[in-house]
């Protein structure tokens, strides 16, 4: 699990997916994110934004760790 900040943590599942949790107080909140989705996210909030070549470098990268 990566420890964000602010309750925020990531982990990376094994089919390439991340899980995403959020705890605010007593509440927890956890979304899973299918590793095509999480490659969208991560090549959208890249500095040069989202292109076809940011979104298969990405998901390259998931693809390569399951």
């Amino acid at each position: 699990m990566f420890y964000a900040k602010d309750s925020l943590a990531f982990k990376r599942l094994s089919d390439g997916g991340v899980k995403v949790v959020l705890r605010h107080f007593s509440d927890t909140v956890t979304i899973t994110l299918d590793c095509d989705t999480w490659a969208s996210v991560v090549a959208s909030m890249s500095a040069a934004g989202e292109t076809h070549s940011s979104f298969d470098h990405r998901r390259g990268e998931s693809e390569e760790k399951k």
